[in-house]
């Protein structure tokens, strides 16, 4: 608990990035399905962008965090942290995991068990987790929809969620990485100009 004190305002700057994307992909994929009457290429393809928008918000915020990082460690103001952007990500992906878990959970009791209240939860806990991460919802309802059974459907939806917070860990890491090293992928940004300039 004494890191999510510690870097709580980094942990909450990649919370808000989601729930920002969120209203983003909502909007934009809501529009594009509504305008293209569910065109599957169109809806996949506003998905994609969407999702790669967002990675590039957090790769950003996790550059900025690695080269500062990197100055601190460097100048010996600040000791090297084990797996510091892993679990950046890893408490800003919290709130996905939680859902998903209790997704899974419900789908065990819902479909094997065939327990009737675990249908309900499996649906408000679907439709939750669709507001809160939209800008997966284009590509996920393809993919789901080449599975025609609902216990099987269910059961995909359930993995999709689970493993949705894995490219956000993944490019947080090489994001943090490359800023230690000052590496750019992006091109070298121009320094910022003081405001008595």
């Amino acid at each position: 608990m004494r890191y999510f004190r510690e870097h709580s305002r980094l942990i909450s700057r990649l919370l808000i990035n989601q729930v920002g994307m969120t209203i983003f992909g909502m909007i934009l994929t809501m529009a594009v399905m509504k305008s293209t009457n569910n065109n599957q290429t169109i809806t996949v393809a506003v998905s994609i962008f969407s999702i790669l928008f967002y990675l590039c918000l957090i790769y950003n915020v996790m550059w900025e965090e690695g080269a500062r990082n990197g100055i601190r460690v460097n100048a010996g103001r600040m000791e090297k942290i084990p797996f510091f952007s892993l679990k950046a990500a890893l408490f800003a992906s919290i709130p996905n995991f939680v859902l998903a878990v209790l997704l899974f959970v419900s789908y065990l009791l819902a479909f094997p068990f065939g327990m009737e209240f675990a249908r309900s939860a499996y649906a408000v806990l679907h439709i939750i987790l669709a507001l809160f991460e939209a800008m997966y919802v284009g590509l996920f309802s393809v993919i789901l929809n080449a599975f025609p059974e609902v216990a099987t459907q269910s059961l995909v939806a359930s993995c999709l969620y689970l493993l949705s917070s894995l490219p956000m860990i993944l490019v947080s890491m090489l994001a943090y990485r490359f800023g230690e090293k000052n590496i750019y992928i992006f091109g070298k940004r121009s320094p910022k100009k003081n405001k008595e300039d």
